[in-house]
């Protein structure tokens, strides 16, 4: 029994001093040790400020200050490194749920990843490296914080780099291509746009290619509002951020998408458009604010909502009506220019069989301001006249100086394409 006791004694003397290793080990010792197997890592000079440890939840060494070349190149505040009884036994073994965080990198080192991280697997290999609250920085500005993984394949060469948000339902893969650079993907349902007006999609996916200046966007897939959405563009970021590119949009429900740029003065139907974009800004947070958009859109089987261009051709004379009502259409196109200062729309013409219009309009800080050229045409009855716009976007005001009928001592409206002229 008291061999026992005195066996039951040492054992839990020599836990005791196991556990308390840690707490006294001399880590600097290491520090040397460990810097040499993580420049083989990442192919350059690796510098560490300190090292700690702690039990829970699991064993866990951290490593602080990470410099890799130099602090211009990569920094890592802490990289986490869990411990498994594989590191004590083998001489070689795979480590699993590594974590960086706050790590910063240049554009430069990041363009160089696949070449920069290649572990060793007959020594220390890296299965998988998860990261979050880090940064890439540019000439101008920076890209962050991005989160998410990095995935190695078994003879050590980068796989694949994962960045996700908003709860998964927006992921980020990047692929090393053959030669250079990296292949891009980016997925999302349920995305809002980061843009002035909430413009929801249903499915996004962007497929394109990066090289050291920026990310050429070969495919741009979209569903929204009943419709789908197809394009091109370019993110380039060497001489401050730009975005460019094309659209073209399918079917898509005119009610509810444009109910997100003007709730109550609308149109609805089924649109159908292209576009060309361009975004500039010094940084890259302010490169939405600036938006440089030409287009041309048609929209089929549908209504003018708070305007009635028709009522005002039955005034006798001259005019003032509010807003409300609607105007029917069977076809409703023209151009539209959106830039910083207002919205330009422009070759207006709409088409209801009996009912046409054509004209122009602009919106500058939601004021409404426009012409428009109107007929009516009812059996042996034609009915002509000018329209002019005014209000505000939510509430506009149709003036008119009456209805001619041509033929009559009335003077006869100008035709639609002398109006536009005019204007």
């Amino acid at each position: 029994m008291k061999i026992i006791n005195k066996l039951l004694i040492a054992i839990i003397i020599l836990v005791g001093l196991l556990a308390a290793a840690p707490l006294v080990f001399p880590y600097t010792m290491v520090i040397p040790q460990i810097e040499q197997k993580l420049g083989r890592f990442v192919h350059g000079k690796a510098t560490i400020g300190n090292i700690t440890f702690r039990y829970a939840p699991r064993p866990i060494l951290t490593l602080h200050g990470v410099v890799i070349d130099k602090a211009d190149t990569a920094t890592i505040g802490t990289l986490e490194i869990p411990l498994g009884i594989d590191m004590l036994l083998g001489d070689s073994y795979m480590l699993k749920g590594a974590h960086a965080e706050s790590a910063r990198i240049s554009s430069e080192f990041a363009q160089g990843l696949p070449q920069r991280l290649h572990s060793d697997p007959a020594g220390a290999g890296v299965e998988t490296l998860s990261f979050s609250n880090s940064t890439i920085t540019l000439q101008k500005g920076e890209i962050g914080p991005l989160s998410g993984q990095i995935t190695f394949y078994k003879d050590g060469r980068l796989s694949e780099i994962t960045l996700t948000a908003n709860e998964g339902l927006n992921t980020m893969r990047i692929t090393p291509a053959q030669d250079s650079g990296f292949m891009v993907e980016f997925q999302a349902r349920n995305w809002t746009l980061p843009l002035a007006h909430a413009v929801k999609l249903d499915t996004v996916r962007l497929a394109g290619r990066t090289n050291q200046n920026g990310i050429d966007i070969d495919a741009i897939q979209a569903t929204l509002y009943g419709g789908a959405v197809n394009g091109n563009g370019r993110l380039s970021w060497d001489q401050g951020w730009a975005l460019q590119g094309q659209l073209q949009g399918k079917q898509l429900n005119a009610g509810p998408f444009l109910s997100v740029f003007s709730p109550v003065t609308r149109a609805s139907g089924r649109m159908d458009g292209a576009a060309n974009f361009s975004f500039k800004a010094e940084a890259v947070k302010n490169l939405l604010d600036n938006p440089a958009i030409q287009g041309r859109f048609e929209i089929k089987e549908g209504q003018l909502h708070n305007i009635d261009l028709v009522s005002p051709l039955k005034a006798q004379g001259n005019s003032v009506s509010t807003h409300g009502g609607q105007t029917a259409f069977n076809l409703l196109s023209g151009a539209v220019s959106i830039n910083p200062a207002g919205v330009t729309l422009s070759g207006l013409s709409l088409d209801s069989g009996k009912f046409r219009a054509s004209g122009s309009a602009s919106i500058v800080n939601d004021k409404l301001a426009g012409s428009a050229s109107t007929q009516l045409i009812s059996g042996p009855v034609a009915l002509s006249g000018r329209a002019t716009l005014g209000g505000t976007l939510s509430t506009p005001q149709i003036s008119t100086g009456g209805a001619a009928r041509p033929g009559s001592s009335g003077e006869k409206a100008p035709a639609a394409d002398e109006e536009i002229a005019a204007q």
